[in-house]
């Protein structure tokens, strides 16, 4: 409980309290030695030299750090991290204890002043350690939060240091505090060899992640390029450079103002203990300060307001700290109020530098490559941070030797200094944000350059390997009922060819006519063959010859009683460019063959002729002919412009080519295939609003919304981004969300009205994430408090699981209509690829993501998403959101009635639909309870009306016959289809008696199978609403196939299903046939068809073993296409039966 306290109060998480814990024991100690060295060794030199000593002091502190950063380079190119880190405080530990006893036995003045110079070493070997731990254990989102804490040991020590000193000098003189600090340096020994034994998996590790960010070249390079120049790497970019002037200013700026600082003090303090005493007090004060600054605020104030604040805090501080003195000492002189304000710009020096503007400076680390960061880190403490010593030493002492110059002029140069140290400092921000954009960028580029390589990768493929002369009039016959498939599949059989199999191929298109331009047209600008080149060419020539027919002969076609002939009339009408032909396409449209009516409604898009998009409009909505009327919308681009074919040079075929290109599009269902020469008509010519609003009269079901919304995106402009604008706030979470995807894949930003709404829905998309976590919690609580629950109640505990399955899904559903809503507001390319790392990534490539979205999103959205987005989808995002949205926790029944009555708008039926499956296994059901579940029996959508009247029957029988016996009976239940829920009702029985499958089972046992395992839960309920399951016993016979009207797919969910048939041998006729027989397995496939089947011509199937077979009419697969555009399910049908033809 204490713990958990302390996670709250410092916003830890549980897995960071171990490393900071040990970082602050360690940063405690140490602070204490560098408190007590810093405060003893000042006192005396400023007693035993005049101030004017310390200048060199600051120059020979740099060169001893300098050439100790060199020799701390040399040791981490030898050892591992957590080698060098017990090295640099041994080293530490012995050179001071020599010093020590050297002062002691010659007691020379110069020993007090190396001791004061070492105190520079102190802090450097210190940042050294500590800060190289501290980015190697914590990502860059861990840094904002933390780096001020961890620190926090360091202060607290300095605090308890400081203010013992008046009380210390009581008993001991000022030289006796540095034999404590010996001590001290001796115990932070001990700790930093504990903390390496406890850490050391993560400080030797290097970086093995390939999505991480790199910023730099190689480690090898940056190793030549010191070599030859040692600031080299500080120059070679703006964001390397600023780093180094950002390290060496506040350098710089410490010691210039320690110098006034201490100039001043000794000419008010001059006995030398009394001075101690003073600079015990102040310092602990300052301490004090900077520990509250560290630990409370640093992190939260730079979390919330980002990396720029902590930037500039320490200039715009010292800007008012030292400005004013110069303004007061200007106009009233150098008195006690001109030492009192260069006192407070002194501690703001410490307070802000130390409490804020270190541990954001360490941040600035983050985006350089893991492998080579804590070597640039040591640079940078070595050579800018020297720099700054050497630097404020030279000029203090230039200034110093000019007669005319007083304290008061140096004041007023490092006014001058502090304003430069501003300006960069903002610039820096900027480069910062610019550099972890460009390497998102980067990571983006490198995802789509993988995504470039998909044609690589069907090169290599074996799955379109099927047999050129026995397979590819099969595979065409197969298209016949699908021929948006086409052009994508050919596409890719041909890539995945050897040349000989491309040359039969092009053979085939020849001798077929079929109009593959796209096709042909990027292969032959992409086969370096020029031999194929030649083929690719003939076959183009042959396509626009073809395309040449005339009016006339393509009207006698189309009456044709020969289904060849007027299958190849309605593919190439779309390239008649005379104005009657639309005529015969309307005829096509309307004729009774399936297979033409689809391939006339492609060539109807193909033809972009406007008297045609009502009847592909009108098609859309029938399910036969969806998928194809989509396509043809998809093709609908206005007329399209030829070449003369005849006249292009073979030179010059690469240039002009993509003229003669008549498909624009080939993406899955098709793959793009951009043209050059296509005429891109302004969508909102061709499709007006009274087109929009023909399409929008439809607007019924949710199916039919759906279809809309995919089509408003499909064919874009104007009028379809007004249509769906008018939608986004649909109160259906389903269609709101496919609202929101169609208007960001047509680049629709929010106007500024809009915006408030957008965040509305955020911020409701946030409330219901915040209740499915609520409701994950409870449910998971019931089970780890009744662990027996798989023995006892084993059903309960499986639909739970399922439950919590559906409840995961629907989570990461919101969770990504969240980034969509974003997407409206902000760049969608910045939101998608920190989306991708966020989830993607590891801990670093998260944090780059995060810190994308932390400098993109406005305030209010950052400081309501932030904290989501870095825990993800975990229960401690319940707490940290209590107040905006309060949750309380329920027992399991109360959760289930609350999951139930909850919005069918925002919570998905597929959940629902699991937890009334729960409720039926559930015992000590109210009530209350049951009243609810008897209300679902009447729902329209079988998914939850199924479930209901099951859970009813099983829960009080009797309560479920008075119920449906008196729907049925009764008058005054008008607005129930009661013919729909009499049958309802009857399949209930059935299964009960196990005669037909609940449609709970049929979305989970279709989502086993290899065929739709892609396809979440939710989005199979259209299948199986329009699925049969089919189950047999050994022996029983499959309705064959052949003897079935339409084009059904016969799916083996489970069992073995024999197939034999009888092959005549060939050559001679009076030999008996052959009897041949093979066995399907599970998610092996059945097509069936009038017009082409899977199997020879009277195949019997019987059952092997037990089975159960899910059969689909193929054309409602062909419609979820365009619902679900994830994957072609065409494709993979076809070779999945291929695959078994050649088995």
């Amino acid at each position: 409980m204490k713990s958990n306290l302390v996670e709250k109060i410092f916003s830890l998480q549980q897995h960071e309290t171990k490393p900071v814990l040990l970082l602050l024991v360690y940063s405690f100690f140490m602070g204490a030695a560098i408190a007590l060295f810093y405060t003893s060794t000042t006192s005396l030199i400023l007693n035993r030299f005049d101030s004017s000593i310390l200048p060199f002091a600051y120059i020979t502190g740099g060169i001893i750090v300098y050439f100790l950063s060199e020799f701390n380079r040399i040791i981490q190119a030898k050892y591992k991290l957590s080698n060098v880190l017990l090295i640099n405080i041994g080293f530490l530990l012995v050179s001071t204890t020599i010093f020590i006893l050297i002062n002691i036995l010659t007691g020379s003045k110069w020993m007090i002043f190396l001791l004061f110079v070492w105190v520079r070493v102190f802090t450097f070997i210190h940042g050294v350690s500590f800060w190289a731990i501290a980015v190697k254990i914590f990502d860059i989102r861990q840094g904002k939060r933390l780096f001020g804490l961890i620190s926090s040991g360091e202060v607290l020590a300095a605090i308890l240091s400081q203010f013992s000193i008046p009380l210390l000098l009581n008993i001991i003189k000022t030289e006796d505090l540095l034999y404590i600090g010996i001590i001290e340096i001796a115990i932070s020994l001990f700790f930093i060899a504990y903390l390496r034994n406890n850490l050391k998996h993560k400080l030797d590790e290097t970086n093995k992640d390939e999505s991480i960010t790199k910023l730099n070249e190689s480690e090898n390079i940056l190793n030549q390029k010191k070599s030859k120049n040692k600031f080299a790497i500080f120059f070679e970019n703006k964001y390397n450079s600023y780093i180094f002037f950002l390290a060496l200013l506040p350098m710089f700026g410490m010691y210039y103002a320690d110098y006034i600082f201490f100039t001043q003090s000794k000419e008010v303090f001059s006995d030398k203990e009394v001075l101690t005493q003073f600079l015990g007090i102040f310092l602990g004060f300052s301490a004090i300060l900077e520990l509250t600054v560290k630990s409370l605020l640093t992190g939260r104030l730079v979390s919330k307001y980002g990396l720029k604040i902590g930037l500039i805090a320490l200039p715009t501080m010292l800007l008012i700290g030292f400005g004013l003195p110069s303004l007061i000492g200007t106009v009233a002189g150098q008195g006690i109020l001109f030492f009192s304000f260069i006192s407070a710009g002194r501690l703001f020096m410490r307070i802000v530098r130390v409490g804020i503007n270190d541990p954001v400076f360490q941040i600035l680390f983050q985006p350089i490559d893991k492998n080579i960061r804590t070597k640039f880190q040591n640079q940078v403490e070595g050579q800018p941070k020297a720099l700054g010593n050497i630097l404020a030493g030279v000029v203090l002492i230039i200034l110093t030797s000019l007669s005319f110059v007083n304290i008061l002029h140096i004041t007023y140069f490092y006014v001058a200094v502090i304003l430069i140290w501003l300006r960069i400092a903002l610039n820096m921000y900027r480069e910062y944000r610019r550099k972890v954009r460009d390497e998102i960028n980067i990571e983006k580029s490198a995802s789509d350059k993988n995504e470039d390589s998909f044609d690589n990768e069907l090169k290599s493929s074996s799955q379109y390997n099927f047999d050129i002369s026995e397979d590819i009039q099969w595979v065409d016959n197969l298209l016949k009922i699908e021929p948006s498939n086409y052009e994508p599949l050919f596409y890719k059989k041909l890539i995945s060819s050897n040349k000989q199999q491309k040359i039969e191929i092009l053979k085939y298109v020849i001798k077929e006519k079929l109009p593959l331009f796209n096709t042909i047209s990027k292969l032959y600008s992409e086969d370096p063959d020029e031999d194929m080149k030649n083929y690719y060419l003939k076959t183009l020539k042959f396509l626009n010859a073809q395309s040449e027919i005339s009016l006339i002969e393509l009207e006698n076609m189309a009456d044709s009683n020969d289904f060849k002939t007027v299958l190849e009339c309605s593919r190439w009408v779309a390239y008649s460019n005379r104005y009657r032909s639309y005529s015969i396409l309307e005829k096509l449209i309307d004729h009774s063959d399936e297979r033409i009516v689809k391939s006339a409604l492609i060539s109807a898009g193909i033809s972009g002729r406007r008297e045609l998009k009502s009847k592909l409009i009108d098609n859309l909505f029938h399910h036969k002919f969806a998928l194809s009327s989509y396509e043809g919308l998809k093709l609908f681009h206005g007329t399209i412009l030829k070449s003369d074919i005849n006249e292009v040079k073979h030179n010059e075929f690469g240039n002009t080519i993509n003229k003669v290109a008549k498909n624009p599009t080939l993406k899955s269902p098709s793959i793009t295939v951009l043209t050059e020469s296509n005429i891109q008509v302004k969508r909102d010519n061709i499709f007006t609003s009274l087109d929009i609003e023909l399409l929008s009269k439809k607007w019924t079901g949710k199916k039919e919304m759906k279809k809309i919304i995919r089509t408003l995106g499909l064919i874009g402009g104007k009028y379809s981004i007004k249509s769906l604008r008018e939608k986004i706030n649909f109160s259906d979470f389903e269609i709101r969300n496919i609202i929101i995807e169609e208007l960001i894949k047509l680049g629709y930003k929010c106007s500024s009205t809009e915006i408030s709404l957008v965040q509305d829905l955020i911020e409701k998309e946030m409330r219901y994430i915040i209740w499915y976590l609520s409701s994950r919690r409870d449910i998971e609580n019931y089970i780890a408090r009744n662990q027996n629950i798989s023995k006892i109640n084993n059903q309960l505990f499986i639909h739970l699981q399922n439950l919590l399955q559906s409840i995961n899904f629907d989570l990461i559903e919101k969770k990504n209509a969240i980034f969509n809503l974003l997407s409206l507001i902000y760049n969608p390319r910045i939101i998608r690829v920190a989306k991708d790392r966020i989830e993607e990534g590891g801990s670093e490539s998260k944090a780059f993501g995060l810190e994308m979205l932390e400098m993109t999103l406005s305030e209010g959205i950052k400081e309501l998403l932030i904290y989501f987005f870095d825990n993800g989808l975990t229960n401690e995002v319940i707490d940290n959101y209590r107040f905006q949205f309060p949750e309380p926790e329920l027992t399991l029944i109360e959760r289930l009635e609350d999951i139930i009555m909850k919005d069918f708008n925002e919570v998905s039926r597929w959940t629902k639909a699991c937890a009334i499956e729960c409720v039926e296994k559930s015992k000590d059901v109210g009530l209350k309870l049951l009243n609810l579940i008897s209300g679902l029996i009447f729902a329209k959508d079988r998914i939850i009306s199924e479930p209901a009247l099951l859970c009813l029957k099983n829960l009080d029988n009797n309560f479920f016959e008075r119920q449906t016996s008196n729907t049925i009976t009764q008058n005054n239940f008008d607005n129930i289809d009661k013919k729909h829920f009499r049958n309802l009702v009857t399949d209930i029985h059935f299964i009960q008696r196990g005669k037909v499958a609940k449609i709970t089972d049929l979305v989970r046992k279709s989502g086993e199978l290899h065929l739709f395992s892609k396809i979440p839960d939710l989005y199979r309920i259209y299948l199986v609403n329009n699925s049969q399951m089919i189950k047999l016993k050994v022996g029983n016979e499959l309705i064959s196939p052949s003897k079935l009207e339409g084009n059904n797919l016969y799916i083996i969910i489970q069992g073995e299903i024999k197939v034999s048939y009888f092959k005549k041998n060939a050559g001679n006729n009076n030999d008996e046939p052959t009897k041949i027989e093979y066995t399907l397995k599970e998610n092996d496939l059945i097509f069936s068809s009038k017009h082409i089947q899977s199997f020879e011509y009277g195949s019997i199937f019987v059952a092997k073993t037990d089975s159960e077979i899910l059969k689909i009419d193929y054309d409602f697969i062909s419609e979820f296409n365009i619902f679900w555009q994830e994957e072609n399910l065409f494709e993979k049908i076809a070779l999945k039966l291929l695959n078994q033809k050649r088995q």
